[in-house]
């Protein structure tokens, strides 16, 4: 587990005021053809030849973190989404906890940890992880975010 300093984004043009920010994908200043919603790229880590990103939407007053995972040709495995209307986020990398965990700081003191599972798993796409905590509908995940213990 590291951090991936060669991983940056560029942002995309919106094509309306509403819409959600887009960014492209760059390793080594090379584009990879992948766009992922998000506008900032706060950090991102690579896990067992897949690549953990957490993006920000840049929106102040109502931010959300974004969590993507790719593969190790940049493709999106999983997306998860921490935030709530009206609260403001501050993202911090707290730990990398060997082999699968991570640990980070988003919406105040409150710590979460991401746990990388090692393929898809069954997920109830009803029932929600941890408060806060949003997916695309769907029927697996490959992380699971929560509140450690």
């Amino acid at each position: 587990m590291r951090i991936a300093t060669e991983i940056t984004v560029r942002r995309c043009e919106a094509q309306q005021d509403d819409d959600i920010p887009q960014c492209e994908l760059l390793v080594a200043g090379a584009v990879t053809g992948c766009r992922l919603s998000g506008a900032i790229l706060e950090a991102a880590v690579e896990v067992a030849g897949k690549y953990l990103l957490f993006m920000t939407d840049d929106v102040p007053f109502e931010e959300t973190l974004t969590l993507h995972l790719l593969d190790g040709q940049f493709r999106l495995l999983d997306s998860a989404s921490v935030g709530r209307a009206y609260a403001t986020g501050v993202f911090s990398l707290v730990e990398l906890r060997e082999p699968d965990e991570l640990v980070f700081r988003f919406i105040g003191e409150t710590p979460w940890a991401v746990k990388l599972l090692d393929g898809p798993a069954l997920r109830v796409p009803l029932c929600a992880e941890a408060p806060g905590v949003t997916r695309p509908f769907g029927f697996t995940r490959h992380f699971i975010v929560r509140h450690p213990a």
